[in-house]
Parts: structure tokens; sequence; C-alpha cells
């Protein structure tokens, strides 16, 4: 039976100083647009893989073989990742930055310094660091702009340019679902409108057969919550479209069958001039909370009211004030795409407004954040698909983290900006706006000095800083001193 054990200090800073010195060492040669690679092999195999990511290469660190070794890993880990959900990239250069300021700090407290005044001294430095930093931010100018941002990332020049015409077309709140090949490829794929996953009710109510796809121009639309099984529940419907003046009409239901859908089927395949209206039916394919965040996000593009035995009206009691408008509809690839009537933009614009809020406020690890930010890219419009490939699995897996990655970072230079500028401008710019502010601020000139000098520069390279002991702690993986450019998370 294993004896509890109980550690107490010097000794815990210590082994939580060494797993977090092995942890960046590790990361530190991933550093920098031109940064180096890490070897990735397991004990019982002799396959290797090449790593370039700190947030790939800390998946793998699954154990240092202590537990108060891991204390220090996994908090480095930690806090990789959410640096990564944030922003995109920048894990490493964080861990370099934590590794400096930790082992600064464990040496100022054993020399006899208050543990509290350093952490307030810390935070007080890290806020004007960032001040400085944002004050130098300048906007994204076009589209080769973000192609630059995204090369730092991905490092291929044909993969950024076509995520920086992505993220310029789209905007930063677009949506991009990744589709991998098992051969070497490269395309994309723009989808106009919100798209929303779907089943067609009856193959008849396809306007082209034989690409199994089906268009609606300019027609009305109806959303309603139970299912359609009688004639009188569809009828409503067309009377109401007609009235308002639409050749075309789309019914969102949970289900189609029986007497509705036949008499819908049986308009269809009237003669074009006897017909007097193009139908369309759908069911949404998603489940519970989103399918109904899904309908009510479609009835406000449209500007329909939900018809329902729970709502106001029922389908049978349908009006046409009940039914929506949109500029076009299309069923194509499991998908629906809507395309919203310029009349209902504004209050989109609100919808989105209030999702972003929600956003911000949501922690990075909540589940109901990707749920969130796909909600926001269907109400804006903001929709593509990446296709990428390669031969082998680990490294189209590779590609897709890198594309997701610089996704991201695009994003957040799009919303607040990027900092054309080397290091070595960075950190004088920092210490020029600190210094007279730091004055009154006593307790916090030593931190404010340490966020300051850790910041690298073409002549101190990150990750060569040194632990208390004075060993050169990566040295060996020092990445190249040129820096051209890099996106920050404002």
């Amino acid at each position: 039976m294993n004896r509890p054990q109980v550690v107490g200090q010097p000794t815990t800073y210590k082994q939580i100083q060494r797993g977090i010195n092995v942890v960046v060492d590790l990361l530190a040669p991933t550093l920098g647009p031109t940064g180096g690679n890490i070897v990735s092999q397991t004990d019982r195999s002799e396959r290797y893989e090449l790593l370039t990511d700190s947030a790939v290469a800390l998946r793998r660190v699954i154990s240092l073989g202590s537990p108060q070794l891991d204390i220090g890993a996994m908090t480095v880990r930690s806090m990789v990742w959410r640096v990564g959900q944030r922003a995109g990239d920048g894990g490493a250069t964080t861990a370099v930055l934590m590794r400096a300021l930790f082992n600064e700090g464990v040496r100022q407290i054993a020399a006899g310094a208050n543990a509290m005044q350093l952490t307030r001294g810390m935070r007080q430095a890290a806020d004007l660091v960032i001040d400085g930093l944002r004050a130098q931010a300048r906007s994204i100018a076009g589209e080769d702009e973000l192609a630059a941002v995204a090369r730092t990332i991905t490092q291929e020049a044909p993969l950024a340019a076509v995520l920086g015409e992505m993220s310029y077309l789209l905007g930063p709140d677009a949506h991009v679902s990744i589709e991998k090949f098992v051969a070497p490829y490269l395309q994309r794929r723009y989808i106009g409108g919100a798209r929303y996953k779907a089943e067609i009710a009856s193959m008849y109510f396809y306007s082209d057969s034989a690409n199994k796809v089906a268009v609606a121009p300019a027609p009305a639309v109806a959303v309603v919550a139970d299912r359609l099984t009688q004639a009188d529940e569809v009828i409503p419907l067309m009377e109401a479209a007609i009235a308002n003046g639409k050749k075309a009409l789309v019914i969102i239901a949970p289900a189609i069958s029986g007497d509705a859908l036949g008499l819908l089927v049986h308009n269809h395949q009237q003669p074009e001039d006897k017909r007097k209206l193009q139908v369309l039916a759908a069911k949404l394919t998603s489940v519970g909370d989103e399918l109904r965040q899904a309908r009510q996000d479609i009835a406000l593009m449209v500007g329909a009211n939900m018809l329902g035995r729970d709502e106001v009206h029922s389908a049978a009691q349908a009006r046409p004030g009940d039914l929506g408008e949109a500029q076009r509809v299309e069923f194509g690839d499991k998908a629906l795409v809507i395309v919203a009537h310029r009349g209902e933009r504004e209050t989109i614009q609100q919808e989105v407004t209030n999702l972003r809020n929600q956003l911000a406020r949501l922690p990075l690890d909540d589940d109901e954040r990707p749920k969130v930010v796909r909600r926001l890219s269907t109400l804006t419009g903001g929709v593509g698909e990446l296709k990428v490939g390669a031969h082998t699995k680990s490294q189209r897996a590779l590609l897709e983290n890198t594309a997701e990655r610089a996704l991201k970072v695009l994003s957040a230079a799009q919303k607040g900006g990027v900092i054309p500028a080397r290091a070595r401008r960075c950190t004088t710019a920092c210490l020029n706006c600190a210094q007279p502010l730091m004055r009154p601020r006593r307790q916090a000139i030593p931190t404010w000095r340490w966020v300051c000098a850790c910041w690298p520069t073409p002549s101190r390279p990150a990750g060569a800083d040194r632990d208390q002991h004075g060993d050169r702690q990566s040295g060996r993986h020092r990445p190249p001193a040129g820096r051209s450019r890099f996106a920050c998370d404002l």
C-alpha cells in the first residue's frame, strides 16, 4: 500500500520549478516565425514525428514521472492551452516569459522579498506593458497583410495565402470547416449566407435532380415547430405566400409527411404555366437546444413568426404576416443556405452584438462556446470550407491544427490589430512608457524590469534565459534572431 507523502518548502517550489523548466525547454525551439522542430517518439515505437507547435508538443507530455514535477509541467500546459484558445498562437512565448518571471520571483523570495508585493507588482507591470503594446498596434490594411501574419504560423506560403484570403473575405467572425484529404491538396470554398445542416423532404423538390440541388429565388419562408401531416396545415401557408406576392415558398419543419407532403409534391409536379407556387420543404438535422436556436435564428433572419401549437399561431392558422422572406434559399450537399433579405440585417446585427458580448463573458473551456461561435459566424454570413491534404495521418492532423491556429490569430489580428515592429523596439517602448508610471509604485519596479527584460530582442533571443543557478536552460535551442512581424491578441 502506498504511503502518503507530505512535502514542504523549499522542496515543493524546487520541484515545481524543475517541472516548469523541463516543459519550457521543450517548447523553446518552436519560437518565432522560423523556429525549429521537436522530435516526438514513444518508448515502444521506432517511429517519430516532427512537431512545430507548442500546443501539439504539450499534448504529447502525459507525465514527467513524478507528481511534484507534474504540477509545474501541467501549470505550463494549462497556460499554453488557454493562450491557444484565446489567440491561436503565442503559447511558447508565454511559457518562456512565465519561466523567467517564476525563476526570478523564487530568487527574490529566497532573498527575503514579500511574495504578495511581488505579485501585485507583476500585475501592475504586465498591465503597463500591455498598454504600451496596444498603443503601437495598427489595423490590418488588406489581404496581403493577413497572409503575411498567417505565414508566421503556417510556414507555407500557399496555405498562408489561402487563409489570408478567407479571413479577409469572411471577416473576423468567420466559421471555417476543415476537410482532410489523403493526398497533397489545397482548395477553399465560400458559402454565401447562413448554412444549416438539413434534409430535403422529397426528391421531387429538386430543381436540378442530377446534382441534387434545389433553389428558391426570393421565396416566402415559413418556420414551423411542429410536424406537418395534414393538407389543411400546409394550404394556409401556400395561400399566405401567394397573398404576399411570392412565387416560391420554403417550409422548414421537423417533419413533413402524409397528406401534407402529398399535396406539396402534387403542386410541384404541375406544369410551370399552371403552377402558382414553387415549394421547397426541408427539415433541420440538429437536435435539442441547437435545433431550437437554429429555428429562432432563421426566423430572425427572414423576419418570420414561429408557427406551432405552443406559439401564437399554428401552421393551420398562418397569416401572411407570419411568413418571412429571403433573397435566396438553396439546398445542396445536405445543407440549407439562406441569404437574408436586406431589410432584416439591422435586426441580425443586434443579435450579432448580443452573441459577441455573450462570447466575451464565456470562459475559454465552456462547452457552450463552440455553439455560440457557430451561431455568430452563421448570422454574419462568414462561412467557408478549407480542404487540405497530405500523405500521412500525422501530417494531415498537423495541417488541420496549423490552419485552426492561424485562423484564430487572423481573427484576433482583425479585431485588435498587429504590431509591425521588431522585438527590440517593442521592449524599448515598454520601458519608456512604464518608467515614469512605475516610480510611485516602488514595490512593482523589480517585476516591471523582469517583464521588460524578458521580452526577446535580436541580441537576446527568447528562450535564452537563465534559472536561479545561472545555468542556461535553452541556449542550445536558440532560434534565429530575426523576427519579421508578429500578431498580438489585443
